[in-house]
């Protein structure tokens, strides 16, 4: 069977030829990626020799060619890695997992400059023993270098807040020790309870002369250092009462020597409201007049006991230019207490996402027992409606107690 032998023959030899073609290929396209890869690819001995490496490990360590390189870096170890313990700690991994993935070291260029580099390798054994390891190498330093830079940013950010932080606190501080201590005669407290470190309210008490006692609230619109630098300025404008041609003992003449002097335009655009009173104790008579501010609640004694909502018609402070402002007298009548607070007193959300008003707040005022010394427990049943110890607003609050 000549024939049919011959024809095997013929067929082995077409397979062996098309074995080797595709073997001739597979040849050339690995070589084309190791000489074209954008990542350098390179072989190692276990000493830490180059056995083999493309082109763009050359570039990556700044080596003119692949020989150059195998010839310069005899000794990985202490010629490539900047750590003198980092091929250590390469080949203890290596020994253990037999790859690495994600190795990250900083090494030295062929010129002596420094470069991040990233690895991934494999450890190449036969018969048990191993051969050599053979891996990828990117060159990672310019996202070393933009992590480093954002490591730095948030430094210096965390560090502007930590300063940022320590100045609010003392600004804070500062604002709290302006407020007036409690007095005795007539008996007055407050508390204050700002919704940041820093708030729009201000407030006030003290004697003017032997006869008069002023009493004062105003909240800034907003939050934070621009509403608390108002609000300081204007605190300490009526403490020390150095508005020009000013009579302090008139409300509606100080509203309107504030509006006057802090105009909306030239404040940032904030403005203010306000509440003034001045009491007179021989006559029991105390005058008042608000700026955009809601009344105060005097809750006193007389023919059974009654709650006052102590208000006038003024628009908000600072953003009508020569706006009106209007006296109001309230006779006090035996024992009682005044309280004057901001609207975070009331504006409150409960849970269900109703909102207390002022009807509410004043009815809460109405339901405390008449002895004085109940700004704590207002504190308590405000949070325990609100659902929390934090308030959206700024909440202050003033309880004067007339005997």
């Amino acid at each position: 069977m000549p024939g049919e032998y011959r024809k095997f023959l013929d067929e082995e030899v077409r397979k062996r030829e098309l074995a080797f073609e595709a073997l001739r290929v597979a040849e050339q396209k690995y070589h084309s990626i190791f000489e074209n890869s954008v990542e350098g690819i390179f072989q190692t001995s276990p000493e830490g020799a180059y056995l083999n490496v493309n082109p763009a490990l050359a570039r990556i360590y700044g080596y003119d060619s692949p020989g150059e390189l195998m010839q310069s870096v005899r000794n990985i170890g202490h010629q490539l890695y900047v750590s003198p313990t980092r091929r250590k700690e390469f080949v203890e991994l290596m020994e253990e997992h037999d790859t690495v993935t994600d190795f990250e070291s900083e090494i030295y260029r062929k010129d002596g400059t420094k470069r991040w580099i990233l690895e991934n390798v494999r450890a190449v054994r036969k018969g048990g023993g191993l051969q050599y390891y053979e891996g990828s190498v990117q060159d990672i330093t310019e996202r070393k270098r933009a992590q480093e830079q954002r490591r730095e940013a948030m430094q210096a950010l965390l560090n502007s807040q930590r300063l940022l932080a320590s100045e609010l606190t003392e600004a804070a501080q500062y604002v709290r020790s302006l407020l007036p201590a409690p007095s005795a005669e007539p008996r007055a407290d407050w508390r204050y309870h700002p919704s940041s470190q820093l708030g729009g309210d201000a407030f006030g008490y003290q004697w003017i002369d032997e006869d008069h006692f002023a009493v004062y609230l105003l909240d800034v619109s907003g939050h934070g250092i621009g509403a608390a630098l108002l609000s300081i300025s204007l605190m300490n404008m009526i403490r020390a009462q150095t508005l020009p041609n000013t009579d302090f003992h008139d409300p509606s003449a100080v509203l309107s020597a504030l509006n006057k002097t802090f105009p909306f335009d030239r404040q940032n655009s904030k403005f203010f409201t306000i509440w003034y009173g001045v009491f007179n104790p021989k006559e029991r008579e105390l005058t008042y007049a608000t700026g955009g501010h809601h009344g105060a609640a005097f809750i006193g004694e007389k023919n059974g006991v009654r709650l006052a909502n102590l208000r006038t018609s003024g628009p908000l402070v600072g953003v009508l230019p020569g706006a009106q402002f209007v006296n109001q007298s309230y006779v006090v009548e035996g024992p009682g207490k005044l309280y004057v607070f901001s609207d975070g007193a009331f504006e409150i959300t409960r849970p269900d996402g109703t909102m207390l008003d002022f009807n509410d707040f004043a009815s809460l005022l109405f339901s405390l027992p008449p002895s004085p010394g109940n700004l704590d427990a207002i504190l308590l049943r405000l949070k325990e409606l609100r659902g929390s110890a934090e308030f959206e607003d700024d909440l202050s609050i003033i309880e004067i107690v007339f005997e």
